[in-house]
């Protein structure tokens, strides 16, 4: 997972280098696929697994479009287009925090362990929408 830090001047660059999509504006801020697995766990043919970098990737082969990750994902990151299977979900490439030209973007899980529980607590949306809003 990917954070965004204070020092982020939302110049947009991490959203069109996303080769996945997987970036949004929430609060002005751009905001990553939490890759809290819900879709996985949802996908009824198996298409989403966890990647060696634990992200979420898709098999174009085995999805079918259903519709059940755009459905259960708590943050409605993934989409489905006319023409390709589901996209929007974070592969963990690192790519958004390399492009950052202020290095706003902070990959989690390269954080110290107790940093890191206390920022896991955001993959909760209660959680996440009171740090979002301004609240503890």
């Amino acid at each position: 997972m990917y954070i965004t830090t204070d020092s982020c001047t939302n110049c947009k660059i991490c959203y069109t280098a996303c080769p996945t999509s997987a970036i949004k504006e929430v609060a002005g801020k751009p905001f990553s696929c939490t890759t809290c697995g819900v879709c996985i766990e949802v996908c009824p043919t198996g298409a989403l697994r966890r990647g060696k970098y634990l992200g979420v990737l898709v098999d174009r082969a085995r999805c079918t479009r259903c519709g059940l990750c755009v459905k259960f994902c708590p943050y409605s990151f993934p989409k489905l287009s006319d023409h390709s299977t589901a996209k929007g979900f974070c592969a963990r490439c690192a790519v958004c925090e390399k492009v950052c030209p202020v290095s706003a973007r902070l990959d989690l899980l390269a954080l110290e362990p107790t940093v890191k529980e206390k920022l896991f607590a955001l993959r909760d949306p209660e959680n996440l929408r009171k740090l979002v809003e301004g609240g503890q």
